[in-house]
């Protein structure tokens, strides 16, 4: 079963801003969302497919250790 998401949401799925979202969507890098009431909606489903035929794209590992310098300013 698909879970939707939002503009915002997808941006933090693929651990990229909503200014790259929109660039990506303009440029048609990214698939078209749904439009539910009047609202931008893409399922996970379409998310993943489209990643997994992007040779290049990494999407941020997050359960990974944070880096050096990033566990200092946690810390």
């Amino acid at each position: 079963m698909a879970t939707w998401m939002n503009k915002k949401q997808i941006a933090s799925y693929l651990g990229k801003s909503t200014r790259t979202i929109d660039r990506w969507l303009q440029s048609g890098y990214l698939p078209a969302p749904k439009l539910l009431n009047g609202r931008k909606i893409w399922s996970t489903v379409m998310i993943d497919k489209w990643i997994n035929k992007q040779p290049d794209f990494k999407t941020p590992d997050k359960t990974a250790e944070p880096a050096a310098w990033m566990r200092d300013l946690i810390n």
